[in-house]
């Protein structure tokens, strides 16, 4: 599906999207003409990012347990822990 779709099935904007790609949360495909494909499972994606955003879980800590869940909303045996300050430390490397 390309980017308007993904947007449309996930109401994220397009430029949020875009920023998601940029930030290493989203890995679509590109296309010969530039246009960035989604698969199917790509809807699914956005809205577990969106819920740990929305949980004060910063980027950088998403791009590392997001390979930990899956589109049932399990959450995967992933080795890691929180350090004093409550930072992910070995949490799912990619």
């Amino acid at each position: 599906m390309l980017i308007g779709e993904l947007a449309k099935r996930t109401g994220t904007s397009e430029r949020l999207l875009r920023y998601y790609e940029r930030a290493g949360l989203l890995r679509p495909v590109r296309q010969p003409n530039g246009y960035r494909t989604y698969d199917e499972a790509a809807p699914a994606v956005v809205l577990r990012i969106r819920a740990l955003l929305a949980a004060g879980l910063p980027t950088r800590i998403i791009r590392q347990v997001l390979p930990c869940t899956n589109a049932e909303s399990a959450v995967l045996p992933c080795p890691g822990i929180l350090d004093q300050g409550g930072v992910v430390q070995g949490f799912c490397p990619v």
